[in-house]
């Protein structure tokens, strides 16, 4: 109960953000569902899962994470506007890295995620 009282002002600050978060990403395949067969919208929406669930997962990590040290970091300065500062730009780095190398020498994430064997699958997959 203690910590309830503690963090009452935490869904103040999270909740904007995930409702924000959650209809982006679930938009879309209501707007298409008005459009198209429902077996269609389906094949599409888990294309949709199965595209971002890698990205979920490290992301989520990432974000647990930073938020930890940035609270510790408030914590013990006051401020962690310096710790944003390098979790940003070390963020861009591995970005551009990642973007500068992947098109040469990965392997194509549609074929890792599916095969041909999947059918209707990968067409909604590239196309989305």
């Amino acid at each position: 109960m203690v910590l309830a009282k503690r963090y009452i002002e935490f869904p103040k600050y999270s909740l904007p953000g995930s409702i924000i978060d959650t209809s982006n990403s679930q938009l879309p395949t209501l707007m298409i569902a008005s459009f198209y067969l429902s077996s269609e919208v389906g094949f599409y929406a888990m294309a949709g899962s199965l595209l971002t669930i890698p990205a979920s997962v490290i992301s989520e990590a990432v974000m647990n994470v930073f938020r930890q040290r940035a609270n510790e970091e408030m914590d013990k300065t006051g401020n962690c506007r310096k710790y944003i500062t390098k979790f940003v730009s070390d963020d861009v780095f591995l970005l551009c890295f990642r973007h500068a190398f992947s098109n040469d020498y990965l392997p194509d994430p549609f074929f890792i995620l599916t095969s041909e064997k999947t059918g209707v699958l990968p067409e909604f997959m590239q196309e989305s």
